[in-house]
């Protein structure tokens, strides 16, 4: 009747009822009463709850799910750090530090160490130059 395309309310409506403890079949034929489609299955249903646990389009998700999302989330970037990468990609974090000494002429010499930081795995490198300002 329509291709095979059912609105997220049906499919919501249908998750639902299964989670609820119904049977595909019986919510497949009050749908199908409900609704008109005639093309709606027990196997439709089944594969909608297997499909979408939550329905079609969850307004939030549960506090346990996201909970376990975000172990799984963290158990993978920490696995990433841990292991060494091939190609590093470095992002640049630097502090300059201005120290005087005291000579004949009046002299600044600036100290700048910049700390490159691999985003993949962690690696620091550091490094240090002088500039000497007259």
């Amino acid at each position: 009747m329509n291709g095979g395309r059912y609105p997220d309310d049906v499919v919501d409506e249908a998750v639902e009822q299964v989670n609820e403890g119904e049977n595909p079949k019986d919510v497949a034929d009050v749908l199908r009463l409900k609704y008109g489609y005639a093309g709606l299955h027990a196997k439709m249903v089944a594969n909608w709850h297997r499909k979408y646990p939550l329905g079609k389009s969850p307004k939030t998700l549960p506090p346990r799910v996201v909970d376990e999302i975000r172990q799984v989330v963290q158990g993978l970037d920490q696995e990433e750090r841990k292991r060494p990468c091939v190609g590093h990609v470095f992002f640049k974090d630097s502090v300059k530090e201005v120290f005087s000494v005291t000579t004949a002429a009046p002299s600044r010499t600036d100290k700048l160490i910049e700390t490159q930081t691999c985003r993949l795995c962690g690696f620091e490198k550091p490094r240090r130059t002088f500039f000497s300002i007259t």
